[in-house]
């Protein structure tokens, strides 16, 4: 059921940075290389670092902003409502569904239904019963029936990715592809996790959001971006955040029975996701292709949305 929001939270939510997206048209071109594993593409975004574009706030699509009412809880979320085959974003743990601003318009115009939400306690949404044996999976699968969805695309970002992987793995006929970017995975492999270990030392976690999930090129060259970027993590929590279990143990066993196409992105400066550590992922999906964007880090939809809006539609569209 859908729930409209008081007028707070129906006016149009994402923030403006600089630069312009146009018709969506890459600033520099898209480098790919000719290394084809079995049943998967390999292939690099690149744009130099020393020249990363800066790419306005394109003027939102119309869409629907509501809380859907679940079994046990509100979930914020906004809906470009039609026709389209729709995809939903889920967003990382630094930022909410109204993160988005660089991807909705684009996907809207592309001719999708594009639908974005926030999890429990993010922007909008309620933060549920204190105690609870609810999964992030479950909700999203609560929410896909509220609003008729059968079957969506899902772009899952860090955290969201791991989410979307979750969901996957309970639920794999909804989905009709799956997109993971800049994403851990949650993959519970004792040897996996060593790595992640190594790559972030201790105290990292208290370093500021910009450090850890922007890249220094982009902050240098793009402080404006950074500054609304940061705005966006600002409100994104209202108050404490509340982390959900997951619903499966996710391992690598696991996620290579998972069929439906993929695609796997990452920056060549993420932190948490490497290009080697893209590799592992590539290795364990058999209908996958990967893509590096030169120059971005842990928010590539953010600090290189042309690349990155232009991988997912065309990667969608040969789903």
């Amino acid at each position: 059921m859908r729930d409209q929001k008081p007028h707070g939270l129906n006016r149009r939510t994402f923030l403006s940075t600089a630069g312009a997206l146009g018709g969506g048209a890459l600033a520099m071109p898209i480098m790919v290389s000719a290394t084809i594993p079995a049943q998967a593409q390999d292939c690099t975004a690149s744009v130099s670092a020393h020249a990363i574009p800066k790419v306005a706030m394109p003027t939102p699509a119309p869409a629907t902003d509501a809380v859907a009412k679940l079994s046990a809880v509100g979930l914020w979320y906004t809906d470009t409502g039609g026709d389209g085959v729709p995809v939903i974003f889920l967003h990382p743990a630094t930022a909410a569904g109204t993160v988005w601003g660089y991807q909705q318009p684009v996907f809207a115009a592309a001719g999708y239904r594009f639908i974005a939400y926030s999890r429990r306690s993010y922007f909008g949404s309620e933060a549920g019963p204190a105690e609870t044996k609810a999964t992030d999976a479950d909700d999203l699968l609560e929410l896909l029936d509220s609003l008729g969805i059968e079957k969506f695309h899902g772009v899952g970002v860090a955290a969201g990715g791991i989410r979307l992987v979750d969901f996957a793995l309970s639920n794999p006929k909804r989905l009709a592809s799956m997109v993971l970017a800049c994403t851990t995975g949650g993959v519970t492999d004792p040897e996996y996790e060593k790595i992640s270990e190594r790559l972030l030392p201790e105290g990292f976690a208290a370093m500021p959001a910009a450090f850890r999930e922007l890249s220094a090129s982009y902050r240098v060259s793009n402080p404006d971006g950074t500054k609304a970027w940061e705005a966006e993590v600002e409100r994104a929590i209202p108050e404490k955040r509340i982390r959900l279990r997951n619903k499966n143990s996710i391992t690598w066993e696991g996620i290579a029975g998972l069929a439906m196409p993929t695609l796997l992105i990452t920056g060549d400066a993420d932190l948490y996701m490497p290009p080697a550590v893209l590799e592992l992922f590539a290795e364990h999906l058999p209908h996958s292709e990967k893509h590096v964007i030169d120059g971005a880090a842990h928010s590539v939809y953010w600090e290189q949305p042309d690349i990155f809006n232009k991988l997912v539609i065309g990667f969608i569209k040969r789903a």
